[in-house]
Parts: C-alpha cells; structure tokens; sequence
C-alpha cells in the first residue's frame, strides 16, 4: 500500500518535473527549433500570434512563416505556449515569447493548474 501510494505521489509530481526541466534549458538566443527538440513526454505545444489585441492560435507552418513586421510596421508578437501533461489530472505550463528572427526573446514561469 505504502509503495502505491508513493507512486501515485511520484506521478502526480511528474508534468512539473519535465516543465522545469525544459524551463531551465531554455534561454534568450535559442531557436522555436532548439526548445521544440527540448520537449518530452505528453505534451502540447501551441503556436500563437497576437492579433486584434489577443493571441491567436495557428499552425506549426504557418508560425515559421510569419513575416518579422505586421503592416503597419510593428514586429509581429509571437510566442509558444507549452502545456505538460502526466497521468494524473494536473498539468504545467509556461509561455516562450519569440522575436522577429525566430529566437526565444523571454521564458515565462511555469504555473500549474488542473
């Protein structure tokens, strides 16, 4: 009994175990390319842009050929947002906001929630 139940808190542990451990290995600098590599596991990753004053989710091709300036000049916003999942209900995830030139800008931390 006392082996399954540490188990079941093993698991229940392990989604934020694998999204710190990809947190911490991205920086500033590296590719969308390099932290897709990074991912293990279940998981999901969401590609967005921002548009109309929110973010909107699109297709893995279609974020590789966002073009670096929107129309009216600005750089276009986006970002990748990565969700772990394990056996247990619980999930973990954090935002990587990507610049023009396709490098990791800034690593939000992670939040839990279920």
């Amino acid at each position: 009994m006392v082996v399954l139940a540490l188990y079941a808190w093993w698991q229940i542990g392990e989604p934020g175990r694998r999204a710190r451990q990809v947190h911490q290995q991205i920086h500033p600098g590296i590719s969308y390319q390099d932290v897709e590599g990074l991912l293990t596991g279940r998981y999901y990753c969401f590609y967005e842009v921002a548009a109309e004053g929110a973010w909107k989710g699109i297709s893995r091709d279609e974020f590789a050929d966002v073009k670096k300036l929107q129309s009216d000049r600005k750089p276009v916003q986006r970002r990748l947002n990565l969700t772990f999942m394990g056996t247990s209900p619980g999930r973990v995830s954090f935002f990587v906001q990507i610049d023009g030139n396709g490098k990791v800008s800034e690593v939000m931390a992670p939040r839990g929630w279920d």
